[in-house]
């Protein structure tokens, strides 16, 4: 039986990660560094968040 508040966080942490990661994998070579910066903290956040309840 798992905690009942982790499954949030979870969740929620994937759904940020995978935006994150989305944004990366559909970045172009020719994207501002700014799109990169920001798709990489999305991803950053969304990760620990993921994995910490897990």
């Amino acid at each position: 039986m798992t905690a009942k508040g982790a499954k949030r966080p979870t969740i929620l942490g994937f759904i940020i990660a995978l935006i994150g990661a989305l944004m990366l994998a559909l970045a172009a070579p020719t994207a501002p560094i700014w799109y990169i910066i920001l798709a990489q903290i999305i991803l950053m956040i969304g990760c620990p968040l993921a994995m910490s309840p897990a």
